[in-house]
């Protein structure tokens, strides 16, 4: 199912780590990787390309489709795996999961809604949250003020 062919890296990625592994064009004049000496590396060529019938398909061999509305998702070929566009909002994203999950669809990239950390719709912290942030203070306070009156402390003074 899946192409066989070695991992094309870039030129000496493997010697500076500077230079990340993704891949770039030989195009230095001394460059080996370019002359095409084996010790270099592998050049991505033609010869390598996989299946017409495989190109495009994600690994467990079903066709994926970009979705980013409502009638593209319906346009969708049965069977094929949903892909949702980044340029969706959120309540778009989680309204065409619904639509999805009735229709049989599996979504590659669901997105899901923030959690709010503690915060009401105003942008008030709630009570509870506000009381326990005050006690962790005090306690914090006593602790270094009971550092402070030790006999040890008083004597050095």
């Amino acid at each position: 199912m899946a192409v066989t062919h070695p991992k094309f890296l870039r030129n000496n990625a493997n010697r500076k780590l500077r230079l990340k592994t993704g891949w770039r064009k030989p195009r230095g004049i001394d460059s080996k990787q370019r002359q095409k000496l084996k010790y270099a590396g592998p050049l991505p060529r033609i010869g390598w390309g996989g299946k017409k019938e495989e190109k495009n398909l994600h690994p467990t061999g079903k066709k994926v489709a970009l979705v980013a509305n409502e009638k593209e998702l319906l346009a969708a070929p049965k069977g094929a795996l949903l892909r949702l566009s980044a340029k969706l909002g959120a309540k778009k994203a989680v309204a065409l999961a619904q639509i999805a999950q009735k229709n049989g669809y599996k979504i590659l990239n669901p997105k899901r809604e923030k959690k709010k950390k503690g915060k009401s719709k105003k942008g008030e912290s709630t009570a509870k949250e506000t009381t326990e942030k005050k006690g962790e203070k005090e306690k914090k306070i006593e602790v270094k003020k009971e550092e402070k009156k030790t006999p040890a402390n008083e004597s050095k003074k």
